[in-house]
């Protein structure tokens, strides 16, 4: 449903991480408590599907160009990566548990906080905390301090808290500036997260200091130096900060989307 609003970015390969882990966790998931795959194959198979959620939060860490079609081999090979204890227990450890120990397990712990971290400042903050909520259900039985599901069915609540995240991320509306800079901004904030969004404060600002222009870059969008300072910026000023953050930005939207962003509202 929300794939036009990636189109003109490098999150469409996020996109379709999202659908295939998804679409496979849900298979998984079905398959399970029906009861229709051998009981030594049950957990492994119930863990891959859960890891893989990861994925598309790491693809987002590599979504700039020209990196971003290479990085999902990155990707790939961290499912792999996780996936590897699950296939040791349905390959040579028969008819034993899985378990997941050391840095292992709490590598998983690592890989939630990294996403909640790196959405949590943006206007889908409630998704992230719904989507590592749903991860700690999902794994909750090889997460240190935990080891155990919370109650029965906790994997099946936890692919609806997922599910949850991602509805709330599509369908909010929160108010922002109808056209502009702060426009372009705030959207590559929300989409791209903390760890680009500050990439691109220190680039922005670092340029804005060597050029002494009386505004800077801040979470929440420019900030003047002095009152009415950036309306009073020179054109020619206007026309370098706009430059510098289209050239920082092609890096990872179309112009088209950054355009559309800076003449008028969007959807």
């Amino acid at each position: 449903m929300r794939r036009g609003a990636v189109r003109e970015t490098t999150l469409v390969a996020g996109w379709w991480w999202s659908v295939a882990t998804l679409t496979f966790l849900a298979i998984v998931l079905v398959v399970f408590h029906a009861g229709w795959v051998r009981p030594a194959w049950r957990e492994p198979l119930r863990f891959v599907a859960a890891v893989g959620l990861f994925c598309p939060l790491m693809s987002l860490l590599g979504a700039k160009r020209p990196q971003d079609r290479a990085w999902n081999f990155i990707v790939l090979s961290l499912w792999i990566v996780l996936a590897m204890p699950a296939a040791e227990a349905a390959f040579l450890q028969r008819g034993q548990p899985l378990e997941i120990r050391g840095a292992r397990a709490w590598f998983l712990w690592a890989l939630i906080g990294l996403g909640l971290v790196n959405l949590l400042p943006t206007r889908f903050w409630l998704s992230s905390l719904l989507l590592a909520f749903g991860h700690i259900l999902l794994l909750a039985r090889y997460l240190p301090l935990i080891e155990r599901p919370w109650f029965m069915a906790a994997d099946v609540a936890g692919f609806a808290a997922v599910i949850a995240a991602l509805g709330w991320a599509a369908f909010n509306r929160r108010r922002r500036p109808e056209c502009g800079l702060d426009r372009v901004w705030l959207d590559f904030r929300d989409s791209f997260g903390t760890l680009w969004g500050l990439r691109v404060v220190q680039r922005v600002n670092a340029v804005a200091q060597a050029s002494e222009w009386p505004v800077l870059l801040h979470w929440f969008g420019f900030h003047d130096l002095e009152a009415d300072a950036f309306d009073k910026l020179p054109p020619e000023a206007r026309r370098a900060l706009d430059q510098t953050l289209r050239n920082l930005l092609r890096r990872f939207v179309s112009d088209e989307w950054i355009a559309a962003r800076l003449s008028r509202p969007v959807d």
